[in-house]
């Protein structure tokens, strides 16, 4: 679990992950879920199509399907 940067304000909570190794290939909602437990896939889901989660690199917005891959930076908002 590699934690790359943390912001917390009084109205937005902003944390970055590295993909580890062992998440390598793991679809984008099972990744942040790894993180997030106590939302749901459903919850998880919504915010990606909102465009809440990014994955920094990339040209286009991740759709929950999309895979993670090892040194990936994902950002959850």
């Amino acid at each position: 679990m590699s934690q790359v940067k943390k912001k917390f304000t009084s109205d937005e909570y902003r944390v970055s992950y590295l993909v580890p190794e062992e998440s390598d290939g793991m679809r984008l909602d099972q990744f942040v879920q790894s993180y997030f437990t106590s939302f749901s896939r459903q919850a998880i889901k919504k915010k990606i199509n909102n465009g809440e989660v990014t994955i920094f690199g990339r040209p286009h917005s991740p759709k929950a399907s999309s895979k993670v891959y090892h040194h990936d930076q994902v950002e959850i908002v």
